[in-house]
C-alpha cells in the first residue's frame, strides 16, 4: 500500500488481488534460437525463460514445438506459429517467422489440440476435424500420399464421420483417437507401427480392427512404434520392426491385487525412439523399451520374442505431464517443477543414463520441449492497482503513527509514561532528535518532559504526543 498526501486529502493506492483472476498464464521460452523457434524476433539463444512478448495479450492454453518451430493455441482456439517455415510447417507460406504469427487460414476454426514433428503440424478442431500441413514422404499428412501441404488442409477420409479426440504423430506415422474411443493409424507401415497385421504403408486413416471392441483412452506415436492405453488401464504396443499387431505390456503390479492395480491408473502417455513412458495418477513415471525378435527378422509368427518389463523411473515427485524429446524424458510435477531424465534403451529395458536434472523454473502449468528448446506456460500472480481517495488530516496520520506499536522502533518516556514512536519521524520532524539520532543511531529510548517537547516539536507533533501520553496541554 502506498500513500500520496496533498493537504487534507490522502490518495491511497492499494494493490489488491481481484476475485475474477488471481493469476494469469504467461508463455515463455528458452534454449537454442537458431531457427527463431523461441519467438523473440532474433536467432539468439536464451539460457533462462524469457516472456514471449507477442503472446502477452493472448490467453495461451497449449504449446508444442520441434527443433525447428513452435506452435501456440489460445483459449479462443486461435493458432500461432513461428520459427523455420521451410517445408510448410508454419502454414504461412513463409520461410521464417521470428515472432508468433496468427494462422489466418484457420480464422474460422477453433483449435483444441496441436502436435508437431520437425516437418509436420497437426491440429484438431473443436469439431473433431483433423488439419495438417508441412511435408512428409511417408503419408503422415493424411492426404493420400501428398508429400507437401504448405497451408492448413483438412484431412478428408473416414475420419470425417469420426470426430477426433486426440492425435499423435512421428516422422513416419500417425495415430488418431476418435471421440468414440477407436484408434486409427496411417503412414509408413514398414516397422509394424500401424498395427494392421502387415508391414505395409497406409495412406488413408484406418481403424485397428484388433482393438475395435476395446475403448481407448491414451495414444502415442514413437519413432518406430505405437503405444495405447485402454479405458480399463491395459497397455498395448506394436512396431519396432518386429510386431505388427498389438502386444500387451505387463507391469509387475498387474500380478497384484485389484486394489494395487487401481492405484496405478495411467493418465499420461508419451513415446520416443524405441521406448515409451507413462504417468500414473499417483504421479509415478514408468518406462519400457521395445519388443525384440530373438531370432532376428520382423515376423512375430516365425521368431521368438522378448518382451519388455516396465521399470519405475521415478516416484520422488507427483508428476502430472510427460513428454519425450530424443533420449530425454521431460516431466512436470503438480507443484509446477520441471525435471529432465536422460535415458537409454538397453535391450528391452529403459535405464537412466545420469541423475535427473531439475530445470531452474517454478510455477509451470504445462510445457513442451524439443532437442533444441523449451516452451512453458507459467502461472504468474496477477495484481491490480485500485485507487481510492479518503479524507484524512495530517494530524490524524501523525497520531495514528505515534500510537502504533507494531511498527514503532523508538520509545519516548514522557514522565513515567512510555510512548512508542518512529525514528524516521523524529529524525525528520525535530532538529533536536535529528542531532541526537545522528550521533547515536542505535538509540532506542529517550526520557523527555512536556517543556522539552514543546520546544523541540512543531505544534502538530506536539498535540499528537500529548494525546498519545494522555498529558494535559501546556499553557502557551
Amino acid at each position: 500500500v502506498s500513500t500520496q498526501s496533498t493537504g487534507e486529502t490522502q490518495v491511497i493506492v492499494k494493490e489488491e488481488k481481484t476475485k475474477k483472476s488471481l493469476s494469469k498464464r504467461e508463455a515463455r521460452s528458452w534454449g537454442a534460437g537458431a531457427n527463431f523457434q523461441l519467438g523473440h524476433g532474433t536467432a539468439d539463444d536464451k539460457k533462462k525463460p524469457n516472456k514471449i512478448q507477442t503472446l502477452s495479450e493472448c490467453d495461451v492454453v497449449q504449446l508444442a514445438c520441434s527443433p525447428l518451430h513452435s506452435v501456440a493455441i489460445t483459449a479462443g482456439g486461435e493458432v500461432y506459429t513461428w520459427g523455420n517455415g521451410r517445408g510448410g510447417r508454419l502454414g504461412h507460406g513463409t520461410e521464417f517467422e521470428g515472432v508468433p504469427r496468427r494462422l489466418e487460414r484457420l480464422r474460422d476454426k477453433k483449435a483444441k489440440q496441436v502436435v508437431v514433428t520437425s516437418d509436420i503440424t497437426a491440429i484438431i478442431t473443436d469439431k473433431g476435424e483433423l488439419i495438417t500441413f508441412g511435408s512428409s514422404k511417408h503419408g503422415v499428412l493424411g492426404h493420400e500420399g501428398t508429400s507437401f501441404i504448405p497451408e492448413p488442409m483438412k484431412v478428408k477420409s473416414t475420419l470425417e464421420k469420426k470426430p477426433l479426440k486426440a492425435i499423435s504423430i512421428s516422422d513416419k506415422h500417425a495415430v488418431a483417437l476418435t471421440e468414440d474411443s477407436q484408434v486409427f493409424t496411417f503412414g509408413c507401415g514398414s516397422q509394424g507401427a500401424l498395427g494392421h497385421g502387415v508391414f505395409q504403408d497406409q495412406l488413408k486413416p484406418r481403424v485397428i480392427s484388433s482393438l475395435i471392441d476395446t475403448p481407448m483412452a491414451l495414444i502415442a506415436a514413437g519413432s518406430s512404434h505405437t503405444a495405447v492405453v485402454t479405458v480399463y488401464n491395459q497397455v498395448f504396443h506394436f512396431g519396432y520392426g518386429v510386431v505388427d499387431l498389438p502386444q500387451k505390456v505387463i507391469f509387475d503390479f498387474d500380478k497384484s491385487s485389484e486394489g494395487v492395480r487401481k492405484k496405478h491408473k495411467f493418465v499420461q502417455l508419451a513415446a520416443g525412439n524405441n521406448f515409451t513412458v507413462v504417468v500414473s495418477d499417483s504421479g509415478e513415471l514408468w518406462a519400457w523399451g521395445p519388443v525384440i525378435s530373438v531370432g532376428g527378422g520382423n515376423s512375430a509368427a516365425r521368431n521368438p520374442l522378448k518382451h519388455p518389463s516396465p521399470s519405475l523411473i521415478s516416484n520422488d515427485h507427483h508428476f502430472i505431464q510427460v513428454q519425450v524429446a530424443g533420449g530425454t524424458i521431460g516431466a512436470l510435477t503438480k507443484n509446477g517443477e520441471l525435471f529432465t531424465f536422460p535415458v537409454e534403451v538397453k535391450g528391452t529395458q529403459v535405464e537412466l543414463k545420469s541423475s535427473p536434472q531439475q530445470v531452474d523454473v517454478r510455477r509451470v502449468e504445462s510445457f513442451a520441449f524439443s532437442t533444441s528448446h523449451f516452451l512453458a506456460l507459467f502461472r504468474v500472480p496477477q495484481l491490480t492497482m485500485k485507487v481510492s481517495v479518503s479524507q484524512s488530516t495530517f494530524q490524524e496520520d501523525m497520531e495514528r503513527m505515534f500510537s502504533s506499536q507494531v511498527a514503532s522502533d523508538f520509545t519516548l518516556h514522557i514522565y513515567d509514561r512510555p510512548v512508542k514512536c518512529h525514528k524516521f519521524v523524529l529524525y525528520s520532524r525535530s532538529e533536536f532528535f535529528s542531532q541526537v539520532l545522528g550521533e547515536s543511531p542505535e538509540l532506542e529510548e529517550y526520557p523527555i518532559d512536556l517543556t522539552t517537547i514543546y520546544s523541540i516539536f512543531d505544534p502538530i507533533a506536539y498535540e499528537c504526543l500529548l494525546a498519545a501520553s494522555e498529558q494535559p496541554p501546556k499553557n502557551r
